[in-house]
């Protein structure tokens, strides 16, 4: 089965691959550890002389001037979020500043916390602030007199109910950041679990075609096969095949080394012109769809992003909705979004489930990507694009949509995670004279797999004995081929071809197949 693709050779290989997350940590400066703390020791002096001059001489007060109240008390609410803040910078840097220092693999939770700093110490701040506020103000803030409730500013109100406003915001915006940190927590653990070692085999390979097409001395062609054969030409230096010797023409032994181990399939000491093109242009395939992969991830974490929302937004309105049921202004909000909310369960519950089922399968089970080519079925299939309810494959140039949840039962095998491929032939013997030539069967099977090390691993097995009828046995004869850079056209080739060395092999040994 080819592959086409899209874009040429040389475009693929300049092209830099798509939304790679960094995952490095940036150790922060000192200096700003000091200007916080700083900031910070003059907002609770601001804090205090509000306290001291203001607020708490008007708790024994006659009378109290409302627009004059307003302004401190809003004053007083914006310093104290001002200094919660200005704390939760300062251990946040600290903690960036220690995680930084160590050398080991970073985690998905060293990195949610450092790219979330600014996020997380809002939202924090807005919690501790309104808990602060609420306490506060039951003990000493003293109160605006109000007339008639109608007669309420929308000034006066806010700066009354600020805390519970304050706390309202928190609270839905805390479901907000779990929405995403669930977001953020899948993407990472896609990077590390599938992309990372994929990627960075893949850039070790790229570098390697940098610098076979740099010795070149020339542009490549758009046709990677043509390019291929030309620069293995150049490299064999007039010889039958290229080797050891040739390569160190051109390059030294560090680097000819590096080149016989990506392009030496079989390990033989020689690179033949197959291997040469199929490794190169292997290369460029998995970059161009590792490229797609990296795609149709961030379109499907985009896609998820909105499933959640749509999940996360009613319940933090329904949250905050309740901080603020009490207050004059939305006493009937509760009820109002609690209703919609069991409608909408009870009328999308089916499809709810099915998004579920879906989102497993695609986020946490994962069995392939974008250009992986497949057996499902016993039918080889490439995959073109993964959503959240279908995955599209393309099936003899014809495109195929399946549901995502129809393919969670069915056996699935990747080409690209695996580079081995087990075919079974099956045959059916006279019991005697099987027995007879079961040792010799197997000495000629192991002697001719052991003769091509390019197609077949040397693994088989004869197993699986069925008696017929009469004297009758069936047997299945496991081989193991080998497959690279998912050329699986090659591979039905050599399974195909496989079956008339068998039949050889039968009559050399007088064994009649049933």
């Amino acid at each position: 089965m080819t592959v086409k693709l899209s874009s040429s050779g040389i475009e693929i290989l300049k092209k830099d691959l798509y939304d790679v997350p960094e995952v490095s940590i940036q150790r922060p400066k000192f200096i700003k550890i000091v200007i916080s703390t700083v900031l910070l020791s003059l907002t609770i002096f601001v804090l205090y002389y509000i306290h001291h001059s203001a607020l708490y001489p008007m708790l024994n007060g006659d009378a109290v001037d409302n627009s004059y109240l307003l302004g401190v008390k809003a004053l007083f609410c914006i310093c104290l979020f001002g200094g919660v803040l200005l704390a939760l910078d300062i251990i946040l840097l600290i903690v960036r500043r220690q995680i930084a220092e160590v050398n080991h693999r970073l985690c998905i939770f060293t990195l949610i916390i450092s790219r979330n700093t600014l996020y997380m110490r809002v939202i924090i701040s807005l919690l501790l602030s309104s808990v602060l506020l609420i306490y506060y103000e039951s003990l000493y803030a003293p109160t605006i007199e109000l007339i008639e409730d109608e007669d309420i500013s929308k000034s006066i109100y806010i700066v009354q109910n600020f805390a519970y406003i304050v706390l309202a915001l928190a609270l839905f915006f805390t479901v907000q950041l779990c929405k995403s940190l669930m977001i953020m927590v899948i993407k990472y653990k896609l990077h590390f679990d599938i992309y990372k070692e994929r990627i960075e085999k893949n850039n070790q390979q790229n570098e390697v075609l940098y610098m076979i097409n740099k010795m070149a001395g020339r542009e490549m062609y758009d046709d990677v096969k043509e390019w291929a054969t030309w620069v293995y030409n150049l490299l064999k230096y007039n010889q039958p095949e290229l080797t050891r010797t040739c390569c160190r023409h051109f390059f030294n032994e560090k680097e000819t080394e590096i080149i016989f181990n990506m392009f030496d399939s079989d390990a033989n000491g020689v690179i033949s012109l197959k291997e040469f093109i199929g490794v190169f242009f292997g290369v460029i395939r998995e970059k161009y769809f590792l490229n797609e992969s990296l795609l149709q991830k961030n379109t499907l974490l985009n896609k998820l992003n909105w499933v959640f929302s749509c999940i996360s937004v009613p319940i933090g309105l329904f949250l905050a909705s309740s901080v603020l049921g009490g207050a004059i202004l939305v006493k009937n909000q509760v009820s109002t979004i609690t209703g919609a909310i069991l409608s909408l369960s009870f009328v999308f519950s089916a499809i709810a489930g099915e998004v579920f089922k879906s989102l497993i399968f695609i986020f946490l089970v994962r069995p392939f990507e974008a250009g992986d080519v497949l057996k499902i079925d016993d039918k080889i299939l490439i995959v073109k694009e993964l959503g959240l309810m279908y995955t599209s494959f393309t099936i003899q140039s014809l495109t195929n949509y399946v549901q995502n949840t129809k393919l969670m039962d069915k056996y699935i095998v990747n080409y690209r995670l695996s580079d081995v491929e087990e075919k079974i032939y099956t045959y059916t013997f006279h019991l005697r004279p099987f027995k007879t030539q079961l040792e010799k069967l197997e000495s000629l099977i192991g002697t001719h797999l052991s003769s091509d090390t390019k197609k077949y691993t040397g693994t088989f097995y004869i197993r699986n004995y069925r008696h017929g009828k009469g004297s009758d046995i069936t047997v299945d004869i496991v081989i193991c081929f080998k497959i690279n850079f998912q050329y699986v056209k090659g591979l039905i080739k050599n399974e195909d071809e496989f079956v008339f060395e068998l039949e050889d092999m039968f009559k050399s040994l007088n064994l009649e197949v049933l």
